[in-house]
């Protein structure tokens, strides 16, 4: 009869406990990056491909613009904080300085959806690094 127990033990354990961690990391973000180690300013800061240039015009080639009624703010400038990683990857997405939830929203959006950066590097190792962007907001009436 202990024998029995045994074996319902052991399915719990190989069936069941396996379900439980892929539930709960699916509900946590991974990050390559510890909050602490990111650093704030580094001897070679990350770098958009192709530069400031080319970042401008990939926020400029991907952002919607949501619509906003009339009474609401129609110009300003949002400021986006994250982390490019040592592979250069961003991570850590949130807004600094909010001019309106709904773009909030768009901008997190056009972040996320950036290419791999050069990452940055202090005493010629890469480091993980804070980048902060303001992004302009124009809303027009249609």
């Amino acid at each position: 009869m202990k024998n029995t127990g045994m074996k319902k033990i052991t399915i719990f354990i190989f069936l069941i406990l396996p379900l439980m961690a892929i539930s709960q990391s699916s509900n946590t973000e991974r990050f390559s990056c510890h909050e602490d180690s990111i650093l704030a300013v580094a001897d070679k800061m990350p770098e958009f491909p192709g530069g400031d240039i080319a970042l401008r015009k990939f926020i400029a080639t991907n952002i919607h613009y949501p619509v906003a009624p009339v009474e609401e703010v129609n110009i300003g400038k949002t400021y986006v904080k994250f982390c490019i990683n040592r592979a250069g990857a961003v991570e850590r997405i949130k807004v600094v300085r909010s001019i309106h939830p709904k773009f909030d929203k768009e901008a997190i959006r056009v972040v996320k959806s950036f290419p791999n950066w050069i990452p940055g590097k202090k005493n010629g190792k890469l480091v993980c690094v804070w980048y902060t962007i303001p992004i302009n907001v124009h809303w027009k009436e249609d």
